[in-house]
Parts: structure tokens; sequence; C-alpha cells
């Protein structure tokens, strides 16, 4: 009986510590492996990484009786601490954007309990806090921003979806404009109502395992992207944080066509000049990627002199029609004549004629 208890004993201490070996420190090794991939920055000049960071609602102390308030305080504080840690190292954001509800019983707190919440959560987000809690006048400046905020070629406007107050547009916008806010700005129940101009819409939430949203340059479309609670006290199985990869290119730069290499894929031809940028993405030449796109990226650049910038590619066909190349001029026409036999294996058969009329 003895040995039978011992035994017992054993295996519950056993599993005991397995579970928290797991919950405390193997689980943010494992998780990070199972998250999105994210697009990869090949020049770092123009990628800009963004975290976004909703709901860390660190808990006051008129929330529970003492001294269980300590415990719940320092349980949930280190909670989302280990996991800020985890992302920040796993996608080293640029930019760190927090989308509101950052404390429980800030506007019902003393000064001195109001710095006390902010230094917790500094010190959660690994921030310096540079403010004297016994100075009134350093109440306001805990949080205090300009309603635009750019960083690069990047502006992010602050929005109010509850009292409709939204900045005016500021002297220093870049290309590129985001509009953060704690609740939606362009769902009809909680704004009141919804530009026609913002018809194409389109909404999307973060979920564990998602799908990745990919944002074309340009356009009129509006994308709203819903991001989670980072708490485990909101009551909800979907926490997380928001992550973004923005290449900002030039304004000039607004042109871009985005290619994937694939197998049987469509042969991409580049004309020659224009204000477009083309960017191809070459599959991996390894099987050990864990993918069944592999191959190389093959291209054939013709470099014809500045003067012949201008060029006209034509293809002789059955029954196309006739080419007429005027006389002079600094356009170089490039004509390809098809194959005379049939064994070239296609349907494309025949002759290229052409006449040179001399105007006396």
């Amino acid at each position: 009986m003895h040995l039978r208890r011992s035994a017992a004993v054993k295996y519950f201490i056993g599993a005991y510590l397995g579970a928290a070996l797991y919950c405390e420190w193997l689980i943010y090794m494992v998780q990070p492996l199972f998250w999105p991939k994210l697009m990869k920055c090949l020049d770092e000049e123009a990628c800009t990484r963004i975290l976004f960071i909703a709901d860390p609602q660190i808990q006051g102390d008129l929330a529970v009786s003492a001294p269980l308030n300590y415990l719940y305080e320092w349980d949930s504080d280190r909670y989302v601490k280990s996991t800020f840690n985890v992302v920040a190292g796993h996608f080293k954001p640029d930019v760190l954007v927090y989308l509101g509800d950052l404390m429980d019983e800030g506007s019902i707190a003393t000064m001195v309990q109001f710095h006390e919440y902010a230094k917790r959560l500094f010190s959660i987000f690994q921030l310096d806090y540079p403010f004297v809690r016994d100075k009134i006048s350093e109440f306001e400046k805990v949080f205090e921003q300009p309603s635009v905020i750019t960083h690069r070629n990047i502006s992010f406007y602050k929005v109010n979806g509850i009292t409709h107050d939204y900045p005016k547009e500021s002297d220093v916008d870049g290309d590129y404009k985001i509009v953060v806010s704690h609740y939606p700005v362009t769902r009809e129940p909680l704004f009141g109502h919804q530009d026609p101009q913002l018809a194409h819409r389109v909404t999307h939430w973060l979920k564990d395992n998602g799908e990745v949203l990919r944002v074309p340059a340009g356009g009129d479309t509006l994308y709203e992207v819903y991001v989670p609670t980072c708490s485990y006290r909101m009551g909800t199985q979907h926490i997380g944080y928001g992550a973004a990869v923005l290449v900002t290119y030039p304004q000039q730069l607004a042109h871009r066509v985005t290619h994937w290499l694939k197998d049987n894929g469509e042969v991409l031809r580049v004309p020659a000049g224009g204000d477009t940028l083309y960017e191809v993405y070459v599959p991996t030449c390894s099987y050990r990627m864990g993918t069944q796109h592999i191959g190389y990226g093959a291209a054939v650049l013709v470099t014809y002199p500045q003067q012949l910038a201008h060029r006209v590619t034509h293809w002789l066909k059955n029954a196309g029609e006739v080419l007429r190349v005027p006389a002079g001029g600094d356009t170089l026409y490039e004509v390809y004549v098809p194959t005379c036999y049939y064994r070239m294996g296609t349907q494309h058969i025949g002759y290229g004629a052409a006449l040179n009329y001399y105007a006396k």
C-alpha cells in the first residue's frame, strides 16, 4: 500500500512539473513554429515591420481584494510580458502601435495609482518611464502624443470611433496612411454612418493560423483589420498580436506588379521603359524547404541602347494584321517570323514577306 501511494505521488509530482515546464517555458519555443509566414524583406530600407497591440488591460488594485490582487496582477502582467518578448524577438518590429484599453482602472485611479499602473505597463513592454509621479503636471503627459505620427513615409492617424474625433490632414503626410482606433470606424452600428466612398471595403479578422492578408498598393479599396486582445483576462480564446510588413516604395513606384514563378506558369514579359516596378518571387531550389514549388528563375534581358527605348515587337501570324512601318523616326521594329517546316511541333508555319516602297 505504501509503495502504491509513493508511486502515485511521484507520478503526480512529475505531471505537475511537466505541465509547469511546458506552460512556462516550452510553449514559448514551440508556438512560433506554427505562426503564419510573413513576407521576407529583401530590402530593409523599404520594409517597415509594425506590431499592433490591443487590450492588455492590466488589472487595477480594486478588482480583487488584497492580498489576492497582488497575485492576480503578477500573473497577468507576467503573461503579457512573456508573450510580448516572444513576439518582439521573433518579429523584430520597427513600430509598436497600441490600440487602447491599456489599463482597467485608469479613469478612476488617483494620481499615485495611475502612475503605478503606467509604470507597470511600461515595464511589461520594455519601455522607459521618464515621468515623476508626484508632479501633477506630469499626469496628462504619460500618454500624450500628436494625433498624426509619421514614420519614414507612413502616417498613422489616431481616430476615436466613439466620439467621431479624427485628425485633419497633416502637412507631414506620408505616401501611406494607416488609421488606428480602439473601435471599428467603418461598421455602421458603431460609427453611426458609412461613407458611400467606402463601398469597396474588406474586413479581415486576425485568427490563429489564419490566412495572411496581402494588400496591393494603390486602388480604392479600404482594408479594416481587427486585432485580438493580447491578455487572457478578456474571456476569449482568441489571444494574440497583429503583425504587418509594409513595403514602402516611393510614390512614383505606385505602379507595381508582383509575379510568382510557378510550375508551367505564364512567362512574364516586361516592356522596356515605363514607371512600373516588377517584383518577381523565385522559388527555393531545395526540397528541404517543405514545399512542392521547387525550381529556379530564368530571365532573358535584351539590352538595347538608350536611343532604342522606343521599340515595337510584332509576331507574324495566320491572318494577322499587316504591320506598316513609317519612314524615319527613332522607333525600333522587331518582327518575329514563324518556322517554314512542319516538324517544329507548332501550328504557326509560314514565311515573312515585306514590301519596301520608295516614293519619288
